[in-house]
């Protein structure tokens, strides 16, 4: 007893050792490149929270763009001209769609009496007629219009991104600048620097926790060009975004000068508090790393230096594999090589950022792993079963693909349509059902729309296809009582034959055949 609790033990080490080893490489391959780097500061998050940042200074300082600025930036193509021109088709189309829109309202004002009404109405259709006619006249009157529209949407613009300011105003807590124009001279910056003071005694380590120079090597200048902001939910402005970004675009400005993360700033702050996050997760990350390794290489030697392996691969079960359809074998391999797959490298995320302070997701952790543990074991079995498989010669192998699942489809479709006819109605009608049975799902998911396009279509192809089956149902039923009695020796009426379908010639030849039995009785009697 002894012994074979000792066996266990072993085989569950090993099996954890090779999950934990494994789950290790495959992280290290899919989340390497994110822990390699010298700090946070080279990661992909921090340069996107750097080029925000800088989206929102350009934005409100760099750029300098006021909205009368913004307004007198106003520009009109020919290509807008038509295309608003011919928006709701040509001068006739548009004319005789507001005569319809008007028609009946007018005539209810004139029907109820109220002739107020009714000369409001055509005034206003006579100005939106005018309005149209106009388009079509000028090409002045449509770019004032549209220039119009624009200016509309800038101010809704400017109003809009105002609300966004106190974002840049928390950034600026943690990033500090000192960009100067290269044109103009002027300086834009959150640090106190003294007038002949170098720059290198405020933007310095022990100050900061990084600092970028522009320019500098893989960084140009800090340019306003194509920088512009959107509110951070949807609203339609028209013209946006390109409106708004082809005004940045318009006579932009280049800084030279340093950006750097302060050391004086709580470091709850977003930007700091992912930097020491990253340092104690680059830590754990090579601990695990290296603690996978050598769980992996570990595993290897004991799997080939001792019998656990042998043990985890139970010859035994070897017989009941074997009975299993080796195409069913493959795919159910696949499956779980797989899932294992997908779980390994989830695994160690989740372990490199776990909250090991609330035991609820630890243990749910824990869980996990003996869960992913189990299927790589499954997966480890079937792969060994199966290449075995495999590795038959070709007439064994023929002989299993024989029994296989594929090839008893294949055969069970190749006399599905022995009669080319039959085989097609058959399918045709499946294909039918599941379409009318999926269809009902659309009720409950959408329900005003789904009922108001199931129903017609249940009614006009599910009735007609329910009735034909139910004939064909009772036909066929009829076709096996009289051939039952035909076998018991007593003979039934003929059977009715209708049409040129399938049970329509059955039924014939029975008839056939009945007749036959009786004239060869008569000839016996004879």
């Amino acid at each position: 007893m002894d012994t074979k609790w000792k066996s266990r033990m072993a085989i569950v080490a090993w099996t954890l050792l090779l999950t934990f080893g494994i789950s290790g490489i495959l992280t290290g391959l899919t989340e390497g490149n994110r822990y390699v780097k010298r700090d946070y500061f080279q990661t992909y998050e921090f340069q996107s929270q750097l080029s925000e940042f800088i989206n929102y200074l350009s934005v409100f300082e760099l750029s300098g763009m006021t909205l009368e600025e913004a307004k007198k930036a106003i520009t009109v193509s020919k290509d807008e001209i038509k295309e608003h021109r011919y928006r709701y088709g040509d001068l006739s189309q548009q004319v005789s769609n507001i005569h319809d829109q008007y028609e009946g309202k007018i005539k209810d004002a004139q029907m109820a009496g109220k002739p107020e009404v009714v000369d409001a109405l055509v005034a206003e259709r006579d100005q939106k007629i005018a309005d149209i006619t106009n388009n079509f006249k000028s090409d002045d009157y449509v770019r004032d219009k549209i220039a119009k529209e624009k200016e509309e949407d800038i101010e809704n613009y400017f109003t809009e991104i105002e609300k966004l300011r106190p974002t840049l105003e928390k950034y600026k807590q943690t990033f500090k600048y000192y960009l100067k124009d290269r044109n103009t001279g002027k300086v834009f910056t959150n640090v106190k620097v003294g007038e002949n003071q170098p720059l290198d005694q405020v933007f310095n380590s022990k100050k900061m926790l990084f600092i970028q120079s522009y320019p500098s090597k893989g960084y140009e200048y800090v340019s306003t060009d194509g920088r512009y902001l959107l509110p951070h939910y949807e609203k339609d402005f028209g013209y946006s975004p390109d409106l708004f970004q082809s005004l940045y675009k318009k006579n932009p400005r280049a800084f030279e000068g340093k950006i750097a993360v302060t050391k004086a700033v709580p470091s709850t702050y977003t930007v700091v508090s992912d930097y020491f996050n990253y340092q104690v997760t680059q830590i754990v990350f090579y601990i695990y790393m290296a603690a996978a390794l050598i769980a992996f290489f570990l595993s290897l030697y004991l799997g080939k230096k001792t019998t656990v392996l042998s043990s985890v691969i139970n010859e035994s079960w070897r017989p009941y594999y074997n009975r299993i359809p080796i195409d069913v074998s493959i795919l159910f391999c696949g499956f779980t090589g797989i899932i294992s797959l997908m779980l390994l490298p989830n695994l160690s995320n989740q372990f490199l950022n776990m909250d090991w302070s609330n035991p609820y997701i630890v243990w749910e952790r824990i869980v996990q792993f003996f869960i992913t543990t189990i299927l790589v074991v499954i997966t480890l079995i079937q792969g060994k079963f199966l290449v075995d498989r495999l590795k038959k010669d070709w007439p064994s192998q023929r002989e299993e693909w024989k029994i296989s699942w594929a090839c008893k489809a294949y055969r069970a479709m190749k006399a599905a349509f022995l009669n080319r006819k039959v085989g097609t109605q058959v399918f045709m009608l499946l294909g039918i059902v599941f379409v009318l049975g999926s269809g009902a799902f659309t009720i409950f998911v959408e329900p005003p729309a789904g009922f108001l396009i199931y129903i017609p279509l249940a009614a006009l192809i599910g009735l007609p296809v329910f009735i034909y089956i139910i004939r064909r149902t009772g036909y066929f039923n009829r076709i096996m009582e009289n051939t039952n009695h035909l076998a018991q020796g007593t003979f039934e009426p003929d059977l009715p034959v209708d049409g040129k379908s399938v049970l329509a010639t059955l039924a014939s030849n029975i008839n056939t055949i009945k007749h036959g039995v009786k004239t060869s009785q008569k000839e016996q009697a004879k």
